[in-house]
């Protein structure tokens, strides 16, 4: 049996202690193949009834006469339906009798309990395990034989307790089938009572009463009973109190509705009906259900009534209930509506029904309650008995399929968890397994269908292949995720009829509903799963995909998840999703995909589909969090949070932004979505009357979307009419360049967020009755002076007006000083109006001005994301802050201290005490230090930098000098131009002498300028510099772009300075001539200016807290991590003071959390790299591999490689970035205490090079080997296996090769010397990979025995690549020898590269299986074993030998003994 891999059950029966055992099935259940003799009885086998007789079953018998190759079927035995197994047809068979020949008979051996293994077979796990070792192209071909399936490994029991675990089971479905026969029995009394205790048809009194009642049944009028209910969810009761009409029960979680919608709700107190129009075989006409648990709310789609007195509850939950009695009455009072019948209430109000003493309907009612209650009590025993059934096969089948707790030991144990998980919350149980893409098409098709069939629509014809094919052509022409967003969110779309069958619409067209984002749980809305669904090929050399699951809404697949097992890093998941979309097999129905999911049990990631044109970047894979900030990456939390319905509907529907702005479909992170649910809330329970407008702020910091949150927070307000308008407030400034743009760019439509180009159109806009003019973008400036400017405009009446509607500002960057009167004319022009504030640095108390906070102003904080958390989730970037010393400490303090001592030269000082005195004061950098600082009494201590001239940095040598710091490192900093940077400065003059020195210094260097243009008559010369300037800088810009910009079209240009520095329209794809290198600015694009390309800010201005913060954040936008690890900072203004600002605001913004804030220095950097590169030295010496030639052998040792050499790239890369070069061996630097300090780099570059390429070969050795490939445990950067390691130095190493040859014929060469050579060649080696070392070594230990003679010309590279052609071509001969395999096949398969998964597509590893000699393999085997092996087993060890042989691209083979 060999060594097997052993488990134990977490439960054992008494007396059963031993190992489960790791099996082949073929060990414990054999194949029988004896054929029909007679007249034996025909069985069939059936997935949900297992082995029947055929005369018992309801399919039509379609054996043939000839039965002669049927197969016998003994008691005990386990025949399956080989086509079949993965779906479950397979049984235990009671009886004797025979199948058709295309089933598969198993015996148990003596080590095998049939009913034992039928039950661990019908499992879903293992049903995912057969269907993956099925063989075939399609579903409807995959077939599982007896010799694939005997291969297949389970852990297994001995036999006695196979018995016990199923005679337990035995006894479970005995006591199952005995509550099951009482409750079927109960549910019959309770029809038949029905039937005779209520009258039907006419009758005036019912069959059956209760003692002492005579009387006939009255007849009454409806509308003396009921009346229609209008109450309205005015007291706003909770979510928590949402009835399901459906199962009249609480929905603890809500039915999806948002906070702001629950106002419109009905409420439903206890008595009150409410009618629900589905239909079914049951109820033909829709039902009406009475609310027996007390009060709550529900949807107001549905009609509801109220008692017009107390009527028993009891009675009329069964009586208004039951189809027969409400069957006319419902006949005469619905209509056939969109989604289901609808009650017409005046109809059902003039209907008349018979009814009952009120005591007599006490009665009733008592009576089927407590029928119902027997029922209910023998459902949960049926359920006990069932729960333990289930959680008996829970653990012996985990044990069985070798299932870890707490995590996955198999990915298709994961699969099938998550399945059952997503079932329970929200997704339908009938899962769609395996299926074509024309299958999900057919799927899609019918649920159109069912969703459309009404006569204005599809007019109950279905849908034809060629209406699909039109609805596909559609999708393959938006092609984009971006725009088949819209597709979705449109609600309806347009197809042709070609259907012949629809005589009122063919050819024409017709609008088809296919989802909407309002009916979250509710209407038509239908949640599917799909189980692998397979990808047909793309080109005839790719293999066939299969995902793992797919979250289907209406029909369309919207979610794609990839799965794997615990251990396995998630960044492999997502590594196969991309080269899914590489393959380009996201396209059809699969284009429809919204977002991607990528899991392991312990992690969990989000992101949306980038579309087959887009990168996938995981800067931009989200983890989800709780309101906290927490993230969550349990996978049944997940499950519970982002995956569930209604969460999953509304991510698709709401949270899902197509930004034509950036041309890419984006998602929203989970901070996100806290605030605009927040937000929603607040305005959804605002009374307006009661003018509170401080409705909140959200404290989220820059680079994290403010915008976007703000924007869906507005739709959101918008879509569920809680307020008139939304009105988007922000500096006139931002909305002349990005805002407005990227507010219209996140909409449905551009239209529906509207521009106000003057008083009267804002005045028009905020009157409109259009709900196209509910989203308004307008600048703080125009909204405060709106009174002014509409009593000028003799529009005073209309503003009393909108004065009436209930209107929410939503105010981004709230924290600017400008806002506060501005905002404050707004808030006394509107008094009734809400207000709202985003900010990613909030005004508090340390920092406050006019000594307002911004919680003073806008109320409390609704949401909090700080810096530190957007770093922490890599939702932003760190900070390098890099001090500029343009004038040394030395040297300032000197002239400080001479200038406070009132002397010129230090000799001066000397002969002077008092001037001695001050002097030394100023010297002693304890007494006054660089910066100025408070004291604990709150005192301010003034530094150095307090006593500087500001002419000292107005000077031409100091501007150069900052011209010539940014310019010489300008190439490392913008990685050769790739990215760009900003130059703050102080002042508008300051900022046109900076742009000439830039192009008198660097003309190559695209730079330009903006500031305000606004030109001062009474300046005088000042006035004509800056004019001048201006002037200067549009015609350079002009020149250089072939622009037309003039100064009456100033704010064009600054947009078109804005898009070209964010690359965004039209410049997504400019080119590097094209791009703008450096925009030097005073005070504009520092706030709320977004682009992920500018990389650096050069500061020659002093900022402080969140001007600062604002600031710094204009570099911190995701790139590629790799390319862009932080934002730079280099400041040369009042250095000291400067470094204390950003301390001091850092701590305030980072909610005094600042880890992870700064970025490591260069010095830091290069410690961090010497630290990893010795780690790494020290992993493979003690693996005995001191050269680093080769990978450590352990798996453990890989991963701490693998997770090492990450992190020395991660410091290598911000190094590069910060100036390194391996040129340079040793870096100076101030340390902390101001001391000059040094750092060497320990690694050489070649080294670098050796260690990059084993890096490398770890996805390579874990891909394939000798049990058709290990599945990589540890996370491996795609980023670094594609970088080049450089050219390697083959010259170098022939050059040695050739030294070595030389000295081999040389008759005086000393051995010392020869082996001093051939050392140097060895250690070249290490630049190979460990193949080619293997195969040099192997060719120089041949020259020194003299087996291969050497060739003038030919290079040690063409010698390595001889030997792997003769090695390989040796193995093969060798393969050929000992087995008879055929050489061709097998060159084949090695060509094909092939994998696990694959090996064996179109059939072709069967192909050369079946060339092999068995007998000659039995020769083989017995000779290399010593002892002769059966045949079957010859089977199954030719079969792994040669999956090993194909997977490691070659073996060799022992030789047999001779």
């Amino acid at each position: 049996m060999g060594k097997h891999k052993k488990k134990k059950p977490e439960i054992r029966f008494k007396g059963f202690t031993d190992d489960w055992e790791q099996r082949k099935l073929g060990e414990v259940l054999k194949e029988r193949t004896e054929r029909a003799k007679g007249q034996e009885e025909l069985l069939s086998v059936t997935i949900s009834n297992g082995v029947i007789r055929q005369a018992n079953s309801d399919k039509r018998n379609i054996a043939s006469e000839d039965r002669s190759n049927y197969k016998i079927v003994c008691t005990g035995d386990l025949p399956y339906n080989s086509m079949r197994m993965w779906q479950g047809a397979v049984g235990n068979s009671q009886y004797n009798g025979i199948v058709s020949p295309a089933y598969t008979v198993l015996v148990p051996t003596d080590e095998a309990n049939s009913k034992f293994f039928m039950e661990l077979f019908k499992r879903n796990t293992s049903l995912l395990i057969f269907q993956r070792w099925s063989q075939g192209l399609t579903s409807d071909t995959w077939n599982l034989k007896y010799p694939v399936l005997s291969s297949i490994n389970f852990n297994i029991p001995l036999v006695e307790e196979q018995e016990k675990i199923a005679s337990y089971f035995d006894k479970l479905d005995h006591l199952i089938t005995l509550h099951q026969r009482k409750l079927n029995k109960l549910k019959k009394v309770k029809k038949s009572m029905l039937e005779k205790m209520f009258p039907q048809n006419g009758e005036m009194e019912p069959q059956i009463r209760f003692c002492g009642f005579n009387s006939t049944w009255e007849q009454r009028k409806l509308d003396g009973l009921y009346e229609k209910n209008t109450e309205k969810n005015v007291d706003l009761i909770g979510y928590e109190k949402t009835i399901s009409i459906a199962t009249m029960t609480y929905k603890n979680e809500g039915n999806g509705a948002s906070t702001t919608s629950l106002a419109g709700y009905k409420v439903l107190r206890l008595g009150d009906i409410a009618f629900e129009g589905h239909t079914n075989k049951e109820f033909r006409f829709g039902r009406f259900v009475v609310n027996d648990i007390g009060i709550g709310i529900m949807s107001p789609r549905f009609a509801t009534l109220r008692p017009k007195k107390y009527m028993s509850v009891d009675f009329w939950k069964y009586y208004i209930h039951y189809e027969a009695v409400m069957r006319n009455i419902l006949v005469n009072a619905t209509k056939a509506g969109t989604m289901m019948n609808e009650l017409v209430i005046p109809e059902f109000l003039n209907q008349e029904l018979r009814v009952p003493p009120e005591d007599e309907q006490k009665q009733i009612g008592e009576y089927f309650s407590k029928l119902d209650n027997l029922i209910t009590l023998h459902q949960r025993k049926l359920k006990l008995q069932f729960f333990s059934l289930c959680l008996m096969i829970i653990y012996s089948v985990s044990v069985f399929l070798g299932v870890i707790f707490m995590g996955f030991a198999k990915e298709v144990d994961f699969e099938a968890a998550m399945i059952e998980a997503l079932g329970r919350h929200g997704w339908e149980h009938e899962v769609l397994r395996y299926p074509t893409e024309d299958e999900l098409i057919d799927n899609w098709a019918r649920i159109l269908f069912e969703n459309n069939r009404d006569i204005d629509r599809l007019n109950d014809c279905p849908l034809i292949r060629e209406e699909m094919d039109e609805l596909l052509e559609q999708l393959r022409e938006l092609r984009s995720p971006l725009a088949i967003n819209s597709f979705i969110n449109g609600r309806t779309v347009a197809i042709t009829r070609k259907n012949p069958a629809d005589t009122l619409h063919y050819g024409k067209e017709v609008s088809l509903k296919i989802y909407d984002r309002h009916e979250i749980a509710a209407g038509q809305s239908r949640y599917q799963i799909a189980q692998q669904p397979i990808f047909a090929r793309k080109s005839h050399v790719l293999p066939d995909r299969r995902g793992d699951l797919m979250l289907l809404i209406n029909g369309m697949p919207v979610f794609h998840i990839e799965l794997k097992k615990s251990g396995v890093p998630v960044s492999e998941a997502c590594n196969q999703i991309a080269k899914y979309s590489h393959e380009r097999l996201f396209t059809g129905i699969f284009s429809l995909i919204q977002i991607f999911v990528a899991m392991n049990p312990e992690e969990a990631i989000y992101y949306a589909n980038p579309g087959l044109d887009g990168s996938f970047n995981p800067d931009f894979y989200f983890h989800w969090a709780d309101f906290n900030n927490e993230p969550i990456n349990d996978w049944q939390k997940l499950v519970s949070t982002l995956l569930s319905i209604p969460m999953a509907h509304q991510l698709i529907g709401f949270y899902t932004v197509a930004d034509s702005g950036d041309g890419v479909l984006k998602v929203m992170r989970s901070y996100q979505y806290w605030a605009v649910n927040k937000i929603a809330d607040r305005v959804a329970k605002n009374k307006w009357e009661d003018e509170m407008q401080r409705g909140g702020y959200i404290w989220h910091t820059t680079g994290s979307g403010k915008t976007m949150t703000s924007f869906k927070a507005a739709q959101l307000i918008a879509d569920s009419k809680n307020a008139d308008k939304v009105v988007f407030l922000m500096d006139r400034i931002e909305l002349g360049t990005q805002s407005l743009k990227e507010y219209r760019a996140f909409a449905d439509n551009e239209d529906d967020v509207q521009e106000t180009e003057d008083t009267v159109a804002l005045i028009g806009k905020l009157k409109s009755k259009n709900p196209k003019d509910t989203l308004i973008v307008s600048s703080i400036q125009k909204m405060s002076n709106i009174k002014e400017d509409a009593a000028g405009a003799m529009q005073t009446k209309d503003l009393e007006a909108i004065k009436a509607q209930r209107i929410v500002f939503i105010l981004d960057e709230c924290h600017r000083s400008t806002f506060g009167e501005m905002l404050s004319t707004i808030k006394l022009t509107f008094p009734q109006a809400l207000f709202f504030g985003f900010s990613g640095t909030p005004v508090f108390t340390e920092n406050e001005k006019a000594r307002s906070t911004t919680a003073d102003i806008f109320g409390d904080e609704l949401h909090r994301y700080t810096i530190a958390d957007g770093i922490r989730d890599k939702n932003v970037l760190g900070f390098d802050p890099v001090m500029v010393m343009v004038y040394k400490n030395k040297e300032i303090r000197e002239q400080v201290a001479l200038y406070e001592a009132k002397a010129a030269t230090v000799s001066e000082v000397m002969e002077n005490e008092e001037k001695k005195r001050v002097f030394y004061n100023f010297m002693d950098k304890n007494t006054v230090p660089m910066a100025g600082k408070k004291a604990e009494d709150g005192r301010y201590i003034k530094g150095i930098e307090d006593y500087l001239p500001k002419a000292q940095y107005h000077t031409d040598k100091y501007q150069q000098s900052v011209v010539d710091d940014i310019i010489e490192n300008w190439q490392t900093m913008s990685s050769d131009s790739k990215f760009h940077g900003i130059f703050a400065v102080s002042s508008i003059p300051e900022a046109v002498q900076y742009y000439r020195k830039f192009k008198k210094t660097q003309p190559d260097l695209k730079v330009t300028g903006l500031f305000d243009p606004t030109i001062d008559n009474e300046g005088g010369t000042k006035s004509l510099e800056k004019e001048d300037g201006l002037a200067e800088m549009l015609t350079d810009y002009n020149n250089l772009y072939a622009m037309q910009f003039d100064m009456s079209t100033y704010s064009f240009f600054k947009k078109d300075v804005a898009a070209r520095l964010a690359h965004k329209q039209p410049y997504e794809r400019v080119s590097r001539e094209k791009q703008l290198d450096l925009l030097i600015v005073v005070n504009q694009m520092l706030t709320g200016f977004d682009s992920k390309w500018v990389n650096t800010l050069y500061l020659d201005k002093v900022l402080k807290y969140q001007d600062l913060i604002q600031a710094f954040s204009r570099t911190n936008r995701l790139y590629n991590i790799n390319e862009k690890p932080f934002g730079t900072i280099k400041y040369y203004r009042y250095p000291h003071t400067m470094k204390q600002n950003i301390d001091n605001a850092v701590k305030l913004y980072s909610g005094d959390r600042p880890r992870g804030l700064f970025a490591d220095h260069l010095p830091q950097n290069i410690a961090n790299m010497n630290s990893k590169y010795l780690e790494m030295v020290d992993v493979f010496k003690q693996a005995g591999i001191p050269d680093l030639d080769r990978l450590p052998a352990e798996t453990a040792a890989k991963a701490k490689f693998a997770k090492l050499f990450r992190e020395f790239s991660t410091y290598y890369q911000a190094a590069q970035i910060q100036g390194f070069s391996w040129a340079k061996k040793k870096y100076t630097y101030i340390a902390d205490d101001g001391a000059k300090d040094e750092i060497q780099v320990l690694i050489e570059k070649d080294t670098y090079g050796i260690l990059l390429q084993r890096y490398k070969e770890l996805r390579k050795d874990n891909s394939g080997g000798g049990n058709g490939g290990e599945e990589i445990i540890f996370e491996i950067d795609p980023y670094l296996t594609e970088q080049d390691t450089g050219t390697i130095d083959y010259n170098y190493m022939n050059s040695r090769f050739e030294k070595w040859k030389k000295q081999l014929i040389q008759p005086d060469i000393s051995p010392e010397t020869l082996e001093t050579t051939l050392e140097e060649l060895h250690k070249s080696f290490a630049f190979l990979s460990q193949e080619e070392q293997k195969l040099a070594n192997i060719f120089l230990n041949d020259v020194q025995s003299g087996d291969v003679s050497l060739q003038e010309g030919k290079t040690l590279s063409d010698y390595i690549a001889m030997y792997a052609a003769n090695i390989k071509n040796n193995q093969i001969q060798s393969l050929h020898d000992y087995f008879g395999c055929e050489q061709k096949l097998v060159l084949d398969l090695l060509s094909a590269n092939v994998s696990a998964e694959n090996i064996n597509e179109y059939g072709r590893f069967d192909a050369l299986k079946n060339t092999v000699v068995k007998e000659q393999a039995q020769s083989y085997f017995a000779a290399v074993d010593g002892k002769k092996m059966p045949m079957f087993r010859v089977n199954n060890r030719v079969d792994q030998l040669l999956k090993n042989f194909i997977l490691a691209g070659g073996i060799d083979l022992p030789k047999p003994e001779s």
